[in-house]
């Protein structure tokens, strides 16, 4: 990326450094040109805290049905041990521990297919861990964080994100998360997702999108992760 006179540019090294416009993907996010090569911005971000796009319903529904046209079977031995004996039941559980603390649904959606390639894992974190997000799981055969079931893991992820994004919440015995920059998640199409903490309008090459670094620490202290 360039700067002249106040606008972003990109020029396009594999085209002998050519100007680029229109819709180009550059470093895994896609961001739109002006007709002039003016960088305009990444195409719209999907905050973290962000209400339902549908119904309840709609929103179970169309999460169920996603997943059943991925390819993969749903873990029912598994996960029945979590209380999540169908899909039906686990995006159910997933929809409802989103919303209640604020956080996009969907967005959990994606992030949860992308952790856990559709809930098949295969990683260093085992599906009976009930760690749909990869809490705790560092890299180096760490296995992370693991919890009594479906519906504590998730509400688990969710308190991550929403610590992360929401500058009000506080930890327990800890100071609110003021001054914490907001961070925010882009569904890339299912099961792709890229971060952008502090200012998501930087242009790409200047801060590198990255899914952020969840550990496991407790949650916000709205609603418990255990009772």
């Amino acid at each position: 990326m360039v700067s002249d006179a106040g606008s972003w540019y990109y020029l396009d090294a594999s085209k002998g450094g050519t100007m680029v416009a229109g819709r180009v993907k550059i470093e895994g996010r896609w961001s739109t040109f002006a007709a002039d090569g003016a960088w305009q911005g990444y195409e719209t971000l999907h905050s973290v805290m962000a209400a339902p796009t549908a119904s309840r319903e709609q929103v179970i529904a169309t999460m169920v049905s996603t997943y059943n046209s991925s390819g993969h079977a749903y873990p029912s031995a598994a996960l029945s041990r979590g209380g999540a004996a169908t899909a039906q039941e686990f995006f159910t559980i997933l929809y409802d521990e989103a919303v209640a603390e604020g956080v996009s649904p969907e967005l959990l959606f994606a992030q949860v297919m992308k952790e856990t390639a559709w809930l098949q894992f295969g990683g260093d974190v085992t599906i009976g861990q009930f760690n749909f997000g990869g809490l705790g799981a560092t890299g180096g055969g760490a296995a992370g964080a693991s919890f009594s079931s479906v519906q504590i893991g998730l509400r688990a992820q969710v308190q991550h994100l929403r610590a992360y994004a929401d500058s009000s919440a506080t930890l327990p015995g800890a100071l609110p998360l003021a001054g914490r920059p907001p961070l925010h998640l882009r569904a890339q199409g299912i099961g792709r997702l890229r971060g952008a903490p502090g200012h998501p309008g930087e242009p790409p090459g200047r801060r590198l999108g990255h899914r952020p670094q969840l550990r496991q620490r407790p949650g916000v202290h709205d609603r418990p992760l255990l009772g």
